[in-house]
């Protein structure tokens, strides 16, 4: 992709790749013979024929020590034969858009200019740094630059080990790659240069280009916005222009294009159409009428360019403003193009029964990207499905305005098999009730998931999600509701990756400890809507602290230990499976094997740390029943998981799970007992998994619960779906089911012996639809 669009225009592009990829990118270097030594250097040729160069280091692709495999990118590019050919050394993230032409205007016009791009000065306050440094997106090294850096690579004045240890905002020194290159440099006396034009406008952008024409001055910084870092010590770089004209004429560099669509479209409206076919009329004259071309300067290169790039196209454009940068977020806006629709297309229709047949409308159709969690080393895979986003109409635009929603990448999510049936929750009013899109359509063939919506007058703007979100915010007004009630403890037991608290709330003064833990998987927001029904119940949140009678003889059965929210990183960020670091936590409860024999030591600190914390406190104060709350994409049905495949699998545990799932189907009808997911064969139980890991851990009860994110087909209700406020109510209920088996828990009395036919276990199958004669 990168050759095809900005890399056949350097002198050279050439991509480094860890030694496990080696048979993805350079098989033909093989021949079937043994592997070569490394570092390796071989021809890369993209789809379009475009020649690149490929370096294979001798580096792991799951080890996070991103100086180490830099540095070693910086060595071998002062070592490579060629090496004396070249006056400049640019290291790009994979995500960075570059100019080639505009970076040599730039270094003809600053010929001093040594180790530059965008400079970050937040680090002068913070520990362990205290210097200046380049943001990571895009840095220029001069050839002298880079030899005097080799010279000190692996000395004390520039390490190649860093230890295992975080700052104070909770980063693991080694991820730090853009610290360490200017430690290095410091140490030579070389410091980092901003890229600025003559105007003192920036060259080389941090983020996309419609992201820097948001922003404006210090005064107006708040550290709770995203990317706010940028702002601090901002007044000591120089620049002078903010907003729309935020930016230089002539780019070096954007950061942030995540998808190969957003590379792809940005190469064709930025260049004025591309020669390998990724240009697309229909948008290029929309965008040409909306952002006409100015005329080059008389010393441009040959080739039409945009005088001032215009706004990045799945940003912001045309009547329709998308925007997903917000408290647990995720969707990428691809592009927004003129279309029609019938009145058909709506729900309900917009013609009267006996009219005449109403023509094509005019539409606006916005197609749009789920964007991914980070890559996960356990299981290899990246995962995304979680998308929420707010749609607006754009200044000037007129109501009713109905626009066509398409996810394009829909048949690429972690599982596109949940679509069918699926409907898009919508709220008008803020957020402050939700209903269903119920014309929602999965096309398996197209590969997209489409719904549509006119936009009235009256609405401040439209969410979409693919179930009612519960923000990081609304955690924390939770927690800090039963921190006001009386006899409720809440306590921090550790901090996530990112360093946000995980809380434990604890109610209740019996010895039998019952621990519930919610949304490991942060897209699940069912969970913690599930943990606030709970957490009210026994918790009297809304009756000031006054509890109904179960609640208070639940309390004096057990000590409740609930986690409302074990992934509060990814539920920021919006991620679907996986905490900042990439680790889905429900495969973090034990140690398990990669597949080149390492061991992948779980839970662990530097990966794990929101089960790492929780887990050492069960084991401190003992666990003995546990269930782990979740949402589950595909089946349409409220079920638990249980233990089937543990070691310690029998009668006992049978018939606690049975009549647990008895009470509870009796407590609330919408939990049932037939459909759940394919048990576990004897011995065959994944530990890595909480609940298998807990019930061989304690010799205990242990369930997973999952809800669905689409309609709950043993009471249906189309129009809204699964709600939110069901998962809560699901969630007061289980309190029923704990305290009907309270008396078996722990007891040595062969109570399964004895439980009537409502309590007796029943084999639940994953076939939902031969059971219900659905095709």
């Amino acid at each position: 992709m990168i050759l095809d669009v900005w890399g056949k225009s350097c002198d050279k592009t050439t991509f480094f790749v860890d030694a496990n990829l080696f048979e993805t990118y350079a098989p033909a270097s093989r021949n079937g013979s043994a592997p070569p030594p490394l570092p390796l250097e071989t021809v890369y040729k993209s789809g379009a024929g475009n020649v690149g160069s490929l370096v294979v280091l001798d580096t792991a692709h799951y080890d996070r020590r991103l100086w180490h495999k830099c540095s070693r990118m910086w060595r071998y590019a002062n070592s490579a034969a060629d090496a004396a050919d070249f006056d400049y050394f640019v290291k790009l993230d994979t995500d960075t858009y570059f100019f080639p032409v505009f970076f040599r205007e730039h270094v003809s016009r600053n010929p001093d200019d040594s180790f530059f791009g965008h400079v970050l000065r937040h680090g002068v306050d913070r520990p362990r740094i205290g210097f200046s440094l380049l943001q990571g997106g895009m840095m220029a090294l001069s050839r002298n630059t880079l030899r005097s850096l080799v010279d000190v690579l692996f000395t004390a004045d520039c390490p190649d080990v860093i230890v295992d240890e975080k700052d104070a905002r909770g980063e693991w020194l080694w991820q730090r790659e853009d610290v360490e290159l200017a430690r290095c440099l410091r140490s030579l006396g070389i410091a980092p240069q901003d890229a600025f034009d003559a105007a003192g406008r920036e060259s080389v952008m941090m983020f996309k280009l419609s992201q820097h024409m948001d922003m404006y001055p210090p005064e107006r910084f708040n550290e709770s916005v995203p990317g706010a870092y940028y702002f601090q010590r901002i007044e000591e770089s120089g620049q002078t222009h903010w907003g729309p004209d935020c930016c230089s004429e002539r780019p070096i560099s954007f950061h942030g294009y995540k998808q190969p669509a957003q590379m792809k479209h940005v190469h064709s409206v930025l260049n004025g159409g591309d020669p390998n076919g990724f240009s697309d009329p229909a948008v290029e004259d929309q965008m040409s009428k909306s952002y006409p071309l100015s005329k080059p300067p008389a010393d441009a290169p040959a080739g039409k360019f945009y005088a001032k790039p215009p706004p990045c196209p799945w940003d912001k454009t045309g009547p329709i403003t998308i925007s997903s940068n917000f408290d647990g977020g995720n969707i990428i806006h691809v592009s927004t193009a003129m279309t029609t629709a019938s009145a058909g297309s709506l729900s309900p229709p917009r013609s009267k029964s006996g009219s005449p047949p109403v023509p094509p409308a005019q539409a606006v159709e916005v197609t749009l990207h789920i964007d991914q969690d980070p890559y996960t080393v356990l299981e290899n895979k990246v995962h995304y499905q979680w998308f929420y986003f707010k749609a607006s109409m754009s200044f000037g635009s007129k109501a009713p305005l109905l626009v066509h929603y398409v996810i394009s990448n829909a048949n690429e999510v972690s599982f596109p098999s949940a679509w069918p049936d699926s409907s898009v929750c919508v709220s008008t009013n803020g957020e402050k009730s939700f209903e269903r899109k119920t014309k929602t359509v999965y096309d398996k063939e197209a590969g997209t998931l489409s719904w549509w919506h006119e936009h009235q007058e009256h609405e401040q703007g439209c969410y979409f999600s693919f179930f009612e979100p519960y923000t990081y915010e609304r955690h924390l007004a939770l927690v800090d509701r039963c921190a006001a009630t009386r006899d409720v403890k809440v306590a921090v037991i550790g901090q996530s990756l990112e360093g946000r608290n995980i809380e434990l709330i604890t109610v209740g003064t019996a010895p039998l400890k019952c621990w519930i833990q919610h949304r490991q998987h942060p897209g699940e927001t069912q969970a913690e809507w599930f943990a606030q029904g709970l957490l009210n119940r026994l918790c009297g949140l809304e009756d000031f602290g006054a509890v109904d009678g179960l609640a208070h003889k639940a309390r004096e059965a057990f000590t409740f230990h609930i986690v409302p929210n074990m992934n509060p990183d990814g539920s920021a960020h919006g991620y679907l499976r996986c905490n900042a670091g990439g680790q889905n936590l429900n495969r973090e409860w034990c140690d398990s094997i990669l597949p080149d024999g390492t061991v992948y030591k779980a839970p662990s600190l530097e990966r794990s740390p929101e089960v790492y914390y929780v887990l050492k406190k069960m084991d401190e104060i003992g666990v003995d029943c546990f269930a782990d709350v979740h949402g589950d994409e595909e089946l349409p049905f409220n079920f638990i998981a249980g233990a089937e495949g543990c070691k310690n699998w029998g009668s006992r545990l049978e018939g606690l799970q049975g009549a647990f799932l008895g009470a509870y189907c009796r407590a609330n009808p919408d939990m049932q007992k037939d459909i759940s997911y394919d048990p576990e064969d004897p011995n065959g139980a994944i530990l890595t998994v909480a609940s298998n890991q807990i019930a061989t851990r304690f010799d205990c009860l242990a369930i997973t619960l999952e809800m669905p994110y689409k309609d709950c087909l043993t009471c249906s209700d189309p129009k809204r779906g699964f709600t939110g406020q069901r998962c809560a109510r699901l969630g007061a209920s289980i309190v029923d089911a704990f305290m009907h088996v309270k008396d078996m828990v722990r007891t040595d009395e062969p109570f399964w012996e004895t439980l009537v036919d409502d309590d007796k276990y029943v084999r639940p199958t994953e076939d939902w639809k031969t059971m219900f004669g659905v095709e």
